[in-house]
């Protein structure tokens, strides 16, 4: 499906004790029509699947520092090849349009034998989806660039483009926005979220020291039309208004049309949306 505009959407995973079928309802309400998922969604695919409706979604491959593993860890086959065999199964059922991958982090494992950018390919290729890959920090650009190069020789059509994350950039000392119109020919997906000096701490905007609303403009200049996700993670319902505030700051600056009817949804659910948070 090509989009018109850039596709907003959010990461969705556990949070303040709600699973992420019961938050979708909200998400709805918002008029978010893309999510982010992980891992954890295969707990309850059946329940995600009958509220998904029209909300397509993306699907974070294991990381490090999340799972202990991530597709390169060649001690963890077993994992890796049953993770394979529920994305391939599901595909259709939880909508996902592609996944994110990182590239090996040999500096996170203390065995780095044990990773393997061949192994890491050739579980990419079982994939019956997309992929795009994401610039981490401890990857400097042209190192990051080499290595996506390398995996599209390796994968052909299978690897869709880039994941631009723009905290890791920045937090690794680099603009953000220079970083960005370097590669635009090759991102397909972004994530974005506010962040500090060294951390990526997945803050609302205006609560760190991100320009983002220069990356914004930036985008929108490119008409960028993929999809873009809010990493931002809240830590209770009292950070929602941070939450919902980034998100119609984006839609502003890359789909206004959607920013105004948003905005007069959010005008008449605003009563039922503070009871839920009090």
């Amino acid at each position: 499906m090509q989009n018109r505009s850039a596709v907003i959407g959010v990461t969705l995973d556990h949070f303040d004790g709600f699973t992420p079928s019961t938050l979708l309802g909200g998400l709805k309400i918002l008029g978010i029509e893309f999510v982010e998922i992980s891992y954890s969604i295969f707990n309850e695919v059946d329940d995600f699947s009958k509220k998904l409706g029209g909300i397509r979604t993306g699907f974070h491959l294991p990381i490090m520092h999340e799972t202990g593993w991530d597709m390169s860890c060649t001690e963890f086959e077993n994992d890796i090849n049953d993770l394979i065999a529920k994305i391939n199964r599901h595909k259709e059922k939880l909508q996902i349009q592609h996944v994110i991958c990182h590239p090996p982090e040999k500096n996170k494992v203390k065995n780095s034998n044990a990773v393997s950018e061949k192994f890491l390919f050739d579980n990419l290729g079982r994939l019956d989806v997309p992929v795009y890959l994401e610039n981490t920090p401890h990857y400097p650009p042209e190192e990051f660039i080499q290595f996506y190069m390398t995996a599209k020789k390796e994968l052909q059509t299978k690897i869709a483009g880039i994941c631009y994350d723009a905290p890791h950039y920045f937090i690794s000392g680099y603009d953000p926005v220079e970083q960005y119109q370097k590669i635009t020919d090759k991102i397909g997906c972004i994530h974005l979220s506010d962040c500090e000096r060294n951390r990526d701490v997945h803050l609302p905007f205006n609560s760190g020291i991100l320009p983002v609303n220069q990356i914004l403009k930036t985008i929108r200049h490119t008409k960028f039309k993929g999809f873009v996700t809010l990493e931002i993670l809240p830590h209770s319902l009292q950070d929602l208004d941070g939450y919902i505030n980034s998100y119609l700051k984006t839609l502003r600056f890359l789909n206004f049309k959607k920013y105004l009817s948003t905005k007069i949804r959010l005008f008449f659910l605003s009563p039922l949306i503070k009871k839920f948070i009090n």
